[in-house]
């Protein structure tokens, strides 16, 4: 086990250094001819900070995937009531981006100096799901540590 920890390791650094490296020259990497001057400067590699984002949130929601699944399998013959909790917070999961889909916009944005195809009602309901549901789950973390630090001040 040990040995996999250590290619673990290496791995995420690499990650974390290409996301660096993206980050950098989104920031330092200038900016298009043209929009120096303008009110909406957009940098180079705009698109490069995009797609690693987009890769790296896409990973992590596939490999979170499959480790649950290979948890409930494993934990469904040694403890079968863990893996009915683990169900029950997958159903928790679903109800919540569910709700927050339900709360979102679609209503179109007015950007005045966008022209693509993406302000429609299926991705702005979809962008707002996202946001509704990410800054309940940072609310639910920042709740839990609290409250787990409060209880743990009490019981001593």
């Amino acid at each position: 086990m040990q040995h996999l920890s250590k290619y673990t390791s290496w791995i995420l650094y690499a990650l974390m250094l290409f996301a660096l490296f993206a980050f950098a020259m989104f920031y330092f990497g200038g900016d298009v001819p043209g929009t120096e001057d303008s009110e909406f400067v957009e940098p180079i590699y705009t698109g490069l900070v995009l797609n690693t984002a987009f890769v790296y949130v896409i990973a992590g929601v596939i490999l979170t995937f499959c480790f649950a699944v290979f948890q409930f399998g494993s934990s469904l013959v040694t403890n079968p009531k863990e893996a009915l909790t683990s169900v029950l917070m997958l159903g928790l999961f679903a109800a919540l981006l569910i709700i927050s889909w339900v709360c979102g916009s679609g209503e179109p944005l007015n950007l005045p100096a966008y022209d693509g195809a993406d302000n429609v009602y299926f991705w702005l309901k979809l962008t707002d799901m996202w946001l509704y549901s990410s800054g309940f789950l940072l609310f639910a973390a920042i709740l839990s540590i609290c409250g787990f630090s409060l209880y743990k001040v009490i019981r001593n």
